[in-house]
């Protein structure tokens, strides 16, 4: 579990990548990638804690925050 976790949330890119609101601008995203990570761990999370499992750190093994 704590492995999958933060390569999830890896996969939303770096916080303040250089193309991610030129992206956003040409309609190829609709969000800016602390958003997307935020409102995957917003939705996650409960799911997470409903099954009894304990969430794992966000920031442990992180290649992109």
């Amino acid at each position: 579990m704590n492995r999958w976790y933060v390569t999830a949330l890896d996969m939303f890119g770096r916080t303040e990548s250089r193309r991610s609101r030129s992206y956003i601008e040409w309609g190829i995203k609709r969000r800016a990638n602390l958003e997307a990570r935020d409102e995957y761990i917003a939705e996650v999370n409960p799911i997470l804690e409903k099954l009894g499992l304990d969430i794992p750190d966000a920031d442990e093994g992180r290649k992109f925050v």
